[in-house]
Parts: C-alpha cells; sequence; structure tokens
C-alpha cells in the first residue's frame, strides 16, 4: 500500500505553481529548510558507515539550470551549518541531461 501516488505530488504541485513559476532562490530557501530538519540524519548516519563524504540531490529545477545564484546561496548556507565542512558542487547526468550535485565531505 502506498502513502502517495505519483499523480497526487502531480497534483500538489499543480496547485503550488497554479499562480506564477516559484522563484529558484525560493526553492533553494525550501531546499535548505528541509535539510535542516531532516538533513542531518543523512549525514550522520553516513559517518556511522564509515564514510567520509557525501552527494545529495538538489531540487531538479536548480540541478537542471546550473542557477549560479542559488548554488552560491547553498553552498554558503550549508557551510555555516557543518562547520569545518567542505561542500561543494559535482557535475552529474540525469534523463541523460547534465545536472549538479551537492557533495559534502568531513575528511
Amino acid at each position: 500500500m502506498s502513502i502517495l501516488t505519483a499523480d497526487e505530488l502531480k497534483n500538489i504541485l499543480k496547485e503550488v505553481q497554479a499562480d506564477e513559476k516559484i522563484p529558484l532562490l525560493e526553492i533553494a530557501e525550501g531546499w535548505l529548510h528541509w535539510f535542516k530538519k531532516k538533513g542531518d540524519r543523512y549525514i550522520k548516519d553516513a559517518a556511522k558507515l564509515g564514510y567520509t563524504e557525501v552527494t545529495l540531490d538538489l531540487p531538479i529545477e536548480i540541478a537542471q539550470s546550473f542557477d549560479r545564484k542559488s548554488l552560491i546561496f547553498i553552498q554558503k548556507t550549508m557551510k555555516e551549518l557543518l562547520e569545518g565542512c567542505f561542500i561543494g558542487f559535482i557535475e552529474d547526468e540525469y534523463d541523460e541531461k547534465p545536472i549538479c550535485r551537492l557533495i559534502i565531505s568531513w575528511k
């Protein structure tokens, strides 16, 4: 039994974007809000498993656009949240198109 269907998620997105397209900086702020609530567990679990770095998916709108302002905003905020960690970006591919991913390292 699923908790959500793809159609339900698409309808939520349509409602959010009904009036206008959300600016990329607002999307970045929303992603950072999520990270502040949930991201630390992901990183702690990775460290407990012996990892020294992780990559995180960014919102696809930012990942595909390589929007410099949004990426710098994310990087600066993440450096404040994760003191002493390297915060950078790597290029990857999704659906045969280049995207940007966040890398966090604590080596």
